[in-house]
């Protein structure tokens, strides 16, 4: 019965920390301040892929706690970078990306 219990603890811990780490959250937006939805966020290093819903929002979880960077691209925009996301820092933040409409 102890063994049963010490392993169920373990498996907690070692899902706990799968669930932690940090996330980035935001909104893309134009010069003009209106929501760009359909954009795609992307986190570098990695792969990770977010797209702005009809708000302009987007949401990337789990991610793990160091430097990273943003790069958002949309169909009629120049593409945008956040050049510094440092998760080690402050684990959960918010942005905003601005882009600009190509002529």
């Amino acid at each position: 019965m102890r063994t049963i219990f010490l392993f169920s603890c373990f498996v907690f811990a070692l899902l706990a920390q799968v669930e932690s780490g940090g996330q980035v959250a935001g909104r893309v937006v134009d010069e003009e301040k209106q929501v760009v939805a359909g954009a795609t966020v992307r986190l570098e290093p990695g792969s990770r892929v977010a797209v702005t819903d009809a708000g302009g929002r987007f949401r990337l979880a789990s991610l793990p706690l160091a430097r990273h960077s943003l790069t958002v691209t949309a169909k009629g925009f120049f593409s945008g970078t956040r050049a510094e996301v440092n998760l080690s820092a402050a684990p959960s933040q918010e942005i905003e990306i601005s882009l600009q409409r190509q002529s």
